[in-house]
């Protein structure tokens, strides 16, 4: 039933008609990002800014990722903003007031919300406009040296579009809550007895204002990493950009990434409080269940609120493992466990699972009808089958349809064998993973630390980590993020012989800032920098995140990056070897050679 299909660019595998039903509209995407991006560099040189494109830009890139699994008419409907959104930049390419500004913003947003469903000529015309813009007719045209230059950086740019984006979201709440706290702490003098009032007025007037500043300063480099990604997308659209121009772009964005997984970082912190280790079941309970597929912590938390007072079991399956890293998840009495692996197992294990599924802008393939109508979205997906959930009157989703899925399901019987996967160790317990590995180093019981990270791959055939991994030894050790360690076989894990987990996992993609502070922290206690320390990086690239996160590597100085065990097909063998003598990039030959 199933047909693969390869992307030109970056050999996403994905089933029959994905790339079909929606290249065309998501390279148009990149192409109306790139028009904005020239508006937007013109319009800066006058001061003038929105936050509107920015915002804009963010999501369009996001939705333009391979994995994503929108359908066309919500891919039209960004297109159609992406007109309004031009049309604002190019207003603001002229001499603009506070007020001109704040009236065409109310404006373009006052036509936004006016953008009607498209029609099915509308469609139609829409993926015919699109045939300029796909990867072949750009690789006609520039080239297949520049053309796997300029891809890497659009998917680059695509993978830290999605952190900046959450990035953004957190950063709102975290601003928020900071300044909440510095007007309370000016209102608490009010409270205070004259004679004190009068000795704490400085100390708190210090402190709430420092507050401020720290507010302020995660709004800065939010707008800082957005102009990176308007920078790079206006190089990356003009022909005369020269290929130096471009690599230097390539450690840009990857910098700008590693500034969005920073505040990724904690701006979940900041939200959900500091993880900690703790083993996950990884084997079946008995009774009436959902599954979560997805990233998204904030969704996941409604799903269990939800399900509080239910008798249903809530389950996760790929990269929302990490949850359980966090108190404030695992307080939630309906949270159960992990079922199974990464996402590229669906056929098979979402088959299976006897409940009901809510899929969380995830990249899903077509389900058979043996399942399709236990599977729900929280967005509209181009599978038919896959009902989209609606919203209730207070604006909070309505999740009824999946635990009436699971109502009339089997439910698991319970496993008499309990397995547990170890997770949470990105917070406060990473100190002290970095204490423990420098003294085993400097006394000889450790020789190695490898952080591997990234999107697992499909194909059961690949068993490039699983090997990796049964090759360790216990005078090393991993520490994971992304779902590729569930390459990882259970009956593997443990501990080292200096006393560290094996594997060390921090969380998601998304949680990958938790792996660079142990690597930095590691080479500090070890007296190196990050082109000497005792760690090597294995990137499993698949999707833009992982690409995001292998520039961010290059561009901190990391080097000897393994890359592999499949490449982007648009690498041609000139630019592997440009990337090896710039970044020290390598991609993978066996495991047990790459190991030693």
């Amino acid at each position: 039933m199933f047909e693969s299909r390869t992307n030109t660019a970056f050999g996403v595998t994905q089933v029959a008609g994905t790339n079909i039903k929606t290249a065309s509209f998501r390279y148009q995407l990149i192409g109306w990002c790139e028009l904005i991006a020239r508006e937007v560099v013109k319009a800066r040189e006058l001061n003038n800014r929105s936050d509107l494109i920015g915002e804009y830009l963010l999501e369009a890139l996001e939705a333009a990722s391979e994995l994503s699994c929108l359908d066309e008419v919500s891919l039209t409907k960004l297109l159609l903003r992406g007109d309004l959104i031009l049309q604002l930049a190019q207003a603001l390419t002229e001499e603009t007031t506070a007020e001109e500004l704040a009236d065409l913003e109310g404006q373009i947003s006052a036509a936004i919300k006016e953008i009607e469903e498209p029609d099915d000529a509308l469609l139609s015309d829409m993926e015919a406009q699109g045939a300029g813009y796909l990867p072949e007719y750009r690789l006609s045209v520039n080239g297949a040296e520049r053309f796997a230059l300029v891809e890497t950086i659009v998917a680059a740019l695509v993978g830290t579009a999605g952190n900046l984006s959450r990035a953004l979201e957190l950063s709102i709440e975290g601003t928020r809550k900071l300044e909440f706290e510095a007007v309370g702490l000016v209102n608490s003098l009010a409270a205070l007895k004259p004679r004190e009032r009068s000795s704490r007025r400085a100390e708190i007037m210090a402190e709430a204002e420092s507050l401020r500043a720290e507010a302020e300063e995660w709004r800065q480099r939010n707008r800082d990493a957005v102009d990176v990604v308007v920078d790079a997308l206006e190089a990356v659209s003009n022909d005369e950009t020269s290929e130096d121009t471009l690599f230097e772009f390539l450690e840009k964005v990857g910098r700008v990434n590693a500034t969005a997984l920073e505040l990724l970082e904690k701006g979940t912190q900041s939200k959900y409080g500091s993880p900690s280790p703790f083993g996950v079941l990884s084997t079946p309970k008995e009774g009436k269940c959902v599954l979560y597929c997805g990233d998204d912590f904030e969704t996941l938390s409604s799903l269990l609120t939800q399900a509080e007072f239910s008798e249903i079991d809530v389950w996760v399956h790929g990269d929302a493992i990490a949850a359980f890293g966090y108190a404030s998840f695992r307080e939630k009495k309906r949270l159960r466990g992990c079922y199974d692996g990464s996402w590229n197992n669906q056929e098979h294990e979402l088959g299976a699972f006897p409940g009901g599924t809510l899929v969380d802008k995830f990249p899903l393939d077509e389900p058979d009808d043996s399942y399709a109508p236990y599977v729900f979205s929280t967005t509209q997906t181009f599978w038919s089958d896959v009902k989209k959930l609606s919203y209730r009157e207070d604006g909070s989703m309505n999740m009824s349809p999946v635990f009436h899925a699971a109502n009339d399901s089997s439910g698991f019987f319970r496993d008499p064998n309990v397995q547990k996967r170890p997770v949470g160790f990105g917070g406060t317990s990473l100190k002290e993973v970095v204490e423990h590995a420098s003294r085993a180093f400097r006394i000889g019981r450790l020789t190695k630390a490898l952080v591997v990270g990234g999107q697992d791959v499909p194909g059961v055939e690949n068993d490039y980590y699983t090997r990796l991994f049964s090759a360790v030894g216990q005078n090393a050790f991993v520490l994971s993020f992304g779902d590729v360690k569930y390459r990882f076989p259970l009956d593997l894990i443990g501990t080292t012989n200096f006393g560290v987990t094996n594997p060390v996992d921090v969380g998601r993609e998304r949680d990958a800032n938790a792996a660079l502070r142990f690597a930095e922290g590691f080479a500090k206690e070890l007296d190196k920098n990050a082109g000497n320390a005792p760690v090597r990086f294995f990137v499993s690239l698949w999707g833009e995140t992982s690409v995001a996160y292998l520039l961010t590597l290059c561009a901190l100085g990391y080097r000897d990056v393994v890359v592999g065990p499949f490449k982007p097909e648009c690498w041609t063998p000139s630019f592997v070897e440009k990337l090896g003598e710039r970044f020290g990039v390598r991609l993978t030959s066996d495991p047990e050679t790459d190991l030693a």
